[in-house]
């Protein structure tokens, strides 16, 4: 069918008229009607656009057969997204997710490593109390009035970390905070306080 439009543009024997074809597409058995704009020759009387012509696709336009009319545009049905379209995408979401799960992963390996240092530090605080009232230190956690960050227990876990008592001696100890859980962070493991308060394995593990 070929409903057609009073011209809307009259100049040197030809007219713009505004009318609906039937594009043949790829498919064979597959039609599509499109909006097209064509410069025609014709008289002033509307008159059947002929029957001949046809429309194919190429890429993503709609080019004619008939070299009667010139197609100056074509509005497009809607398409999809294309393979290029999504493999493009597809690289955007891996390069955000290589930036930001390496940071990530160093946030939370701060963040677990202040739970070690705040459990180290209380233990040293009980260590201390200890001595006072029996004039030694302890390795066994369950003779300290221990905090609520860590059960009293000989191998007590406090989250992320185990802590353990060793080297004990009459004028000193090492407080060890073992990962056991959580992002693995072996630069940083095990973190250690001694009773003279030196850190370890490196102060650059202590700092936030």
């Amino acid at each position: 069918m070929w409903p057609i439009n009073i011209p809307l543009v009259t100049a040197g024997g030809h007219h713009l008229w505004s009318l609906w074809v039937t594009a043949e597409l790829r498919q064979p058995s597959f039609h599509q009607q499109v909006r097209v704009l064509c410069w025609c020759k014709a008289t002033i009387v509307p008159a059947p656009i002929p029957t001949g012509i046809k429309y194919r696709t190429e890429g993503q336009g709609m080019y004619r057969k008939n070299p009667e009319a010139t197609v100056f545009q074509v509005f497009r049905s809607s398409r999809g997204f294309t393979l290029i379209e999504l493999l493009v995408v597809i690289a955007i979401i891996g390069i955000l997710a290589a930036i930001a799960i390496p940071s990530y992963q160093d946030y939370a390996r701060k963040t677990q490593r202040s739970t070690a240092m705040i459990g180290l530090s209380e233990i040293s605080n009980l260590e201390t109390a200890f001595y006072a009232s029996n004039l030694r230190f302890t390795t066994t956690l369950a003779n300290l009035p221990y905090p609520i960050t860590a059960p009293p227990t000989n191998s007590a876990n406090d989250y992320y970390y185990t802590f353990t008592v060793t080297n004990l001696s009459s004028s000193g100890y090492t407080i060890n905070g073992s990962k056991s859980s959580g992002i693995s962070d072996p630069s940083c493991t095990p973190m250690t306080l001694t009773s003279t308060g030196t850190q370890g394995p490196t102060t650059t593990c202590w700092s936030r």
